[in-house]
């Protein structure tokens, strides 16, 4: 211990985490009420650490340590015939890991952004899943969160966690996909609607949904995932692509329009 006053006695500090664990290799500082340093030491193998103190008076106790948070805490020395012991805690800083993954067919869904809120809406961490879906966040306080995640083709997913001890792998995030309306007009060439009328949309995956026109030649998809597809009308050769996405607009498909087709 390096000391700026001579030493009166000493008090034996042990420092712990939240388990109840020693935290060695924490070092330790010791000032006065004033602020003015006193000496300073560092944690043994078992967390301990004797400090030498000018003599009976209140003291503040600082330490810190890789992979924990800093703590403080007030001493009073007595001046006993006994030393007088403390102990310091330190919060462990802990990194989060999880995987996000679709709920049909389990894939995983890269670039999706987890995020872990406070209990007052802060954001305490962030990570963004890799290509297998795996996301890890670290500098996380134990405690307890709200686990966001989300992805622009994906429904919002929401669940408290806990983190603290050894209980750092997460369950996985299973996203369920973000459903949207499509919907539109057909008509002839002359521009009159063309009513009761099957519509086809269909994707690369098999995906095909079906739908008729109403008496306006309007039809309406009202449950079709994000993406692009191919919109077809019966009796009607061409195809129009369509991209299906929040901020779309109407589709309008004329039946003798040269560019409907693709």
């Amino acid at each position: 211990m390096h000391g700026h006053h001579r030493a009166a006695g000493h008090v034996t500090v042990r420092v712990l985490d939240t388990q109840g664990r020693p935290v060695p290799r924490a070092q330790l500082t010791l000032v006065d009420r004033g602020g003015r340093l006193l000496g300073q030491g560092e944690a043994r193998a078992d967390g301990s650490c004797e400090l030498a103190v000018p003599g009976a008076a209140p003291y503040v106790l600082l330490g810190g340590a890789t992979g924990h948070l800093p703590g403080t805490t007030h001493l009073k020395v007595t001046g006993g015939p006994e030393p007088d012991e403390t102990v310091l805690l330190l919060r462990e800083v802990l990194t989060a890991r999880g995987t996000v993954v679709e709920e049909t067919l389990y894939m995983p869904v890269p670039d999706a952004l987890a995020v872990f809120m406070d209990d007052t809406g802060k954001v305490a961490g962030s990570g963004v899943a890799a290509d297998d879906g795996s996301f890890e966040v670290a500098g996380l306080r134990p405690g307890r969160y709200t686990l966001l995640v989300l992805h622009q083709e994906f429904e919002h997913w929401l669940r408290p966690v806990c983190i603290g001890g050894n209980e750092l792998v997460l369950a996985d995030a299973v996203l369920t996909r973000r459903l949207l309306s499509c919907q539109g007009v057909v008509l002839d060439a002359d521009g009159r609607p063309v009513a009761d009328t099957p519509v086809t949309l269909t994707d690369g995956s098999g995906l095909a949904l079906r739908e008729r026109t109403d008496v306006d030649g309007r039809f309406v998809f009202p449950a079709v995932p994000q993406g692009l597809y191919a919109l077809g009308v019966a009796g009607w050769a061409g195809m129009r692509r369509v991209l299906v996405t929040e901020d779309m607009g109407e589709v309008e498909v004329t039946l003798h329009d040269p560019t409907n087709t693709s």
